[in-house]
């Protein structure tokens, strides 16, 4: 229903309760990443896909908040988010003070969603919180950078835009694994990607998705004139600055 408010025109207030339930839905969502990150981080299992897929959901809630005019949630979403960058890039552990920010964020979320508004919210003690977490992130990346293996057409293809001044990334993407052909080639991404810059590369091929999970991680490499500021406009997805690597046909 947002999609349909977004394509059309900005929701008036009398359009807010059914906005404020696809607020509802996707924060339904949003605890259950949270609850799987939980489940994860106690079994001591990885998390680092469980965190792309929460950063990626919550560009959606975003999104949906400021359809529903939610603007104190949603800085409050946009602070959230910035722990979980931290996390993605290494310069912060996942621990259960984290999961608790996320926790209570939700409830926020539910509370404004049930009265249509976020007016008789107060965020700042959430603020300080999540501020003093990000205090203790590093400024730097230690995570080992990702390796994205490329075959020799493709390498060119990177080399031919490397040369022409062009800035490689990595986008990564969470789909369902279990989708057709047609829907693999049609997803948006791609058309967002060509309308960027130039498509190098993707793992998994369609012939390679894991049939037994219900999504995997599409990793997508591009080329782009585009400064990252753009690029992150465009892309609500998670990508990465490519490293060329010396290693023929590999790049980190």
């Amino acid at each position: 229903m947002a999609d349909s408010f977004q394509n059309s025109r900005r929701p008036s207030v009398s359009d807010l309760p059914i906005v404020c339930d696809e607020v509802g839905d996707r924060v339904d969502l949003l605890e259950g990443y949270l609850l799987r990150l939980d489940h994860a981080l106690r079994c001591s299992q990885d998390t680092s896909e469980g965190i792309l897929m929460l950063l990626r959901h919550a560009h959606s809630v975003k999104g949906s908040l400021g359809l529903a005019r939610l603007t104190q949630l949603l800085s409050l979403l946009h602070v959230f988010e910035s722990l979980f960058v931290a996390l993605r890039d290494h310069r912060l552990l996942l621990s259960h003070a984290v999961l608790d920010e996320g926790f209570a964020v939700v409830d926020l979320l539910r509370d404004a969603c049930a009265r249509n508004s976020d007016a008789h919210l107060v965020i700042a003690p959430n603020l300080a919180r999540i501020g003093a977490l990000l205090e203790g992130a590093s400024t730097v990346d230690h995570g080992a950078p990702l390796t994205f293996a490329l075959s020799s057409g493709e390498a060119a293809s990177a080399r031919k835009a490397l040369e022409a001044g062009s800035t490689l990334y990595l986008a990564q993407k969470v789909i369902e694994s279990g989708i057709p052909s047609g829907v693999f080639t049609a997803l948006p991404i791609w058309e967002t990607l060509r309308s960027l810059g130039r498509l190098i590369a993707h793992r998994p091929l369609f012939s390679d998705l894991d049939r037994r999970r219900p999504e995997c991680m599409l990793s997508i490499l591009f080329a782009t004139n585009l400064p990252a500021a753009e690029v992150s406009r465009q892309v609500f997805d998670v990508f990465h600055k490519v490293v060329w690597a010396d290693t023929p046909g590999q790049a980190g």
